[in-house]
């Protein structure tokens, strides 16, 4: 998975769909976000189930959310 660093914190890039939605990676459900690209907030990461995965980068976090690609 593709994987961007800012400010020292690493975010998964995930491609949106024409209606704007993404497979989450930390939940595996599927989110629905405004158009354009950038960063978004996973809605997994509101609740008190924290994903997390290990990237290429280092430890992709759900409270960090993701960025979005079209």
């Amino acid at each position: 998975m593709e994987t961007i660093v800012k400010d020292g914190i690493v975010y998964p890039v995930l491609k949106a769909n024409n209606n704007g939605y993404v497979t989450c990676p930390f939940c595996g459900q599927k989110h629905k976000h405004g158009k354009g690209d950038g960063h978004r907030v996973a809605d997994c990461g509101h609740s008190d189930k924290i994903g997390y995965f290990v990237a290429k980068d280092g430890v992709c976090d759900s409270r960090n959310g993701y960025f979005i690609r079209y």
